[in-house]
């Protein structure tokens, strides 16, 4: 078991969107990675391709999961399974929204331009 303390969570900020671990191999997890984000105000940002499936948990605002060209607008506990290999983009109506997510660990994620980002949050120690 670990404790992982909301004071204690490190903070990654990438365009409008602020990730907040939850947990992962260096907060004690084995698994899974589980994290919080937060985006600002406007339409989804910047399309990538999971390799991981990804569950979304709207827990604030309206948050805003375009999957594979379908756009999702989640209330506080609605939940969305995006499926590896879906094309995802998140976003906001009305104001900041924000969403607990859980993959796998290793998760990597492709831009148009193909370019593939690995978020530290979501790699394995």
């Amino acid at each position: 078991m670990s404790l992982v303390r909301a004071d204690d969570r490190a903070v990654f900020e990438v365009g409008a969107a602020r990730f907040e671990p939850v947990t992962d191999p260096g907060r004690g997890g084995g698994e899974l990675a589980v994290w919080q984000v937060t985006v600002a105000d406007g339409p989804a940002g910047q399309p990538h391709v999971i390799d991981r499936e990804e569950v979304f948990l709207c827990t604030a605002g309206t948050f805003e999961l375009v999957v594979d060209g379908v756009s999702h607008r989640l209330n506080p506990g609605d939940a969305v399974s995006a499926r590896a290999g879906s094309t995802l983009a998140a976003g906001a109506t009305g104001g900041p929204a924000s969403a607990t997510v859980c993959c796998r660990l290793g998760l990597t994620a492709t831009l148009a331009d193909g370019t593939v980002l690995s978020p530290p949050w979501a790699q394995p120690a």
